[in-house]
């Protein structure tokens, strides 16, 4: 629930904030958006293979790990010589990410609960997926509009280690 809010609310806002913060033109964000789908599908395909062989648990645990350091530099961009160079790779970094992590955490789903209780725990994954998604876009409305967007970005970062956290806590 956690690091799928910080996906949700990057998939909504993270072109309000590349024009808000960095400046982007909106023909450099639609490049992006691209550049992310296609970067998404080719981090799918690469990290299915390696969940073969290394397993689905540090898949997920490594996609989570590359989207905190993804947004992190994402959040530093507008600090350094080249702040639209920084907030690319960090674009490629998650869209790289997304794929994977959203594709293994439904496998990871699929492997741990019980055969006859399938349907019950897919729903209430889906339900659980609309009825929180909401929290992390208002929760970067929220910083953005007592602070800047910058910080606002912080909330998508706290829902990633969160989720990180919970999701590599013992007996998971």
């Amino acid at each position: 629930m956690f690091y799928n809010d910080g996906l949700i609310t990057i998939f909504a806002l993270g072109g309000i904030y590349a024009i808000g913060t960095l400046n982007f033109s909106m023909q450099e964000v639609l490049v992006l958006g691209i550049v992310l789908n296609l970067f998404a599908a080719l981090g799918s395909f690469v990290f299915g293979l390696i969940e073969d062989r290394i397993g689905v648990r540090k898949v997920i645990t490594l996609s989570l790990v590359i989207l905190v350091i993804s947004t992190f530099l994402a959040f530093i961009s507008p600090w350094t010589i080249y702040p639209k160079i920084f907030f690319w790779i960090s674009g490629v970094l998650l869209g790289t990410m997304i794929g994977p992590n959203q594709s293994c955490s439904r496998s990871y789903m699929a492997q741990i609960i019980p055969e006859d209780k399938k349907n019950e725990f897919f729903g209430f994954y889906a339900f659980t997926g609309k009825a929180t998604s909401f929290l992390g876009p208002l929760m970067f409305g929220f910083l953005t509009k007592i602070y800047s967007q910058q910080i606002g970005l912080l909330s998508v970062l706290v829902f990633f280690v969160i989720g990180l956290i919970i999701f590599n806590k013992k007996g998971y």
